[in-house]
């Protein structure tokens, strides 16, 4: 499954909102950001598919 970057970009602003919301720890966020620019487009696609 491909998507676009719109739908990425709008994928990972909705991932780092439910941790924020849930874990509102800063780190936590720092090291979620590094993560998923190693490996956001497989994170995300799995993310979505789940949700399908």
């Amino acid at each position: 499954m491909s998507l676009n970057r719109e739908q990425k970009e709008q994928a990972v602003a909705t991932i780092k909102k439910l941790i924020k919301s849930r874990y509102p720890v800063s780190n936590l966020t720092v090291g979620l950001d590094r993560y998923l620019q190693g490996n956001w487009e497989k994170f995300v696609s799995s993310y979505l598919w789940e949700r399908q």
